[in-house]
């Protein structure tokens, strides 16, 4: 470390002995790797443990929560992975609970096993990063994806794009590994099975993995070679999503993208919204580590000279915000969903404090620092507990009051607040009554009830948001029907 202290401080090594030596290269930043001791990589091994913790814990709030129920709901149903659009990455996380359906088991271990699977993959990823790969700073960024400022999205596992960003770190992780000029066919067809499986994981990739070819190739102390399979997987990541655009295309995601409308209607007032007002805030109650690992990079790449490397950060990463704040700018978003939007921002912040911050701090203040970014997210993520338990226990409440009654309400009629979105609730009082009170709940929350009175007369199915299912379709083991005979109350009175 002495070395590439002196290397990096006086410019010996210029860009083009770089070119010209990658396996030197290649053996200077993997001693950067290094830099991050076994004790600071422990640091996560004992954050994944208390999030294991978290999953079971909190296994209600996470499971009975919109994606999550209607995962279940499907697995229970079908026996399958039931992978939707084409995001067959999700199949690592639902391995767990398709096991316990298969086997029979209860609801509420299902629910746990997907619970717990979230944290399984995640942990799975930063064990193959640092221990099987021996790169400590690709795991390192990982966790700092999942530990940094998240805290309401903890609660909404099912979100992709930092699923899809941990596979990225083992596809780096694997490149750096090996010498680059020696690399195998099992490991280029590891290489084209990642990267395909991240392109159909979520849209948003395409800016991660710009990101992270235009940083490392920024990097005076890559090498030529390491560039150059850099370009390679670029080139092979577009022509996969050419292919996917072209035969696998989604409505969902070209639905998604609509909130680009908002740079033409806001203009020129991009600052002047709810989100910008919120982000900020939330910066200095829970997104702390984002303006001071912000101005960490700022401070290292400024008296470092790194101007390039300065702008191209400050550009990404302000940028990135604005997009996000653009396309969701009002309180109608809810804040887990927003928060995952912004979670990119933990590979963002996250890269260059790993490869261009720490390996010039000395190991003790490195652990510190992880270990302090670690305990303050477990607290906060504990501590955010309240509004998602808040929001099970008003679905107990009702199901309580309303349960015996298969029901689509006018959602205006009641105080759904709580909720956040409605169009979970059919499987989410599903998944809650078939656990709790092992009987069949058929509720819906609905904004327009009235479009559903052909409803009435199914007394033999059960409704969902987009589907009918016939009660002779479904496994009574987690479908345990109780009524047969009548049909579905539309908009009734409450009291």
């Amino acid at each position: 470390m002495v070395l590439v202290a002196v290397f990096s401080r006086y410019n010996l090594l210029s860009v083009s002995y770089f070119y010209c030596h990658p396996y030197l290269a290649l053996m200077i930043h993997n001693l950067s790797h290094m830099h991050i001791s076994r004790s600071t990589y422990f640091i996560g091994i004992g954050v994944y443990l208390v999030f294991a913790f978290f999953s079971v814990l909190f296994y209600m709030e996470r499971i009975v929560f919109l994606d999550c129920a209607f995962s279940v709901f499907h697995m229970a149903k079908d026996s399958s992975f039931s992978i939707q659009i084409f995001r067959f990455g999700d199949a690592f996380s639902r391995i767990l609970p398709l096991l316990c359906v298969k086997l029979g088991l209860p609801l509420s271990v299902i629910s746990i096993a997907y619970s717990l699977g979230f944290t399984v993959f995640y942990f799975a990823c930063y064990l193959l990063c640092g221990l099987y790969y021996r790169q400590y700073g690709y795991a390192l960024v990982i966790l700092l994806v999942n530990i940094l400022f998240v805290t309401d999205s903890f609660y909404w596992p099912t979100a992709q794009v930092p699923q899809a960003i941990a596979l990225t770190m083992i596809l780096f992780s694997a490149i750096h590994a090996k010498e680059l000029r020696s690399i195998s066919i099992p490991t280029w067809v590891l290489i084209i099975a990642l990267t395909t499986t991240i392109v159909f994981f979520h849209p948003l990739m395409l800016a991660v993995l710009c990101y992270l070819i235009a940083f490392f190739m920024l990097s005076k102390k890559e090498g030529s070679t390491y560039k150059n399979v850099l370009l390679t997987i670029a080139v092979l990541y577009v022509c996969i999503l050419a292919v996917k655009m072209i035969f696998f295309r989604a409505e969902y995601e070209r639905h998604s993208l609509s909130g680009i409308k908002n740079f033409v209607t806001l203009f020129p007032h991009y600052f002047n919204t709810y989100a910008v007002r919120n982000f900020l805030s939330s910066c200095l109650t829970k997104y702390y580590w984002i303006p001071i690992t912000f101005s960490i990079v700022l401070v290292k790449y400024v008296t470092s000279m790194q101007y390039k490397k300065l702008l191209f950060f400050v550009c990404v990463t302000t940028g990135y915000l604005m997009l996000v704040n653009t396309c969701y700018p009002t309180s109608v978003t809810p804040q887990f969903y927003i928060e995952v939007h912004y979670l990119p921002l933990g590979l963002f912040l996250g890269v260059p404090v790993v490869f261009d911050v720490l390996p010039f701090i000395s190991r003790q203040y490195v652990f510190a620092l992880v270990l302090l970014i670690a305990t303050s997210g477990a607290i906060r993520i504990y501590a955010a507990h309240d509004t998602y338990t808040q929001r099970l226990n008003w679905e107990r409440a009702f199901l309580k009051k309303y349960g015996d009654n298969k029901m689509i309400v006018y959602s205006h009629k009641i105080d759904a607040s709580a909720l956040q979105m409605l169009w979970g609730t059919p499987y989410e009082f599903w998944l809650l009554s078939a656990i709790e009170n092992h009987k069949l709940a058929s509720i819906i929350i609905d904004d327009n009830p009235k479009e559903r009175e052909w409803a009435n007369q199914k007394n033999k199915a059960l409704i969902v948001n987009w589907n009918v299912f016939p009660y002779s379709t479904l496994n009574p083991l987690y479908f345990p029907i109780t009524d047969t005979i009548t049909g579905y109350l539309i908009d009734p009175d409450l009291e």
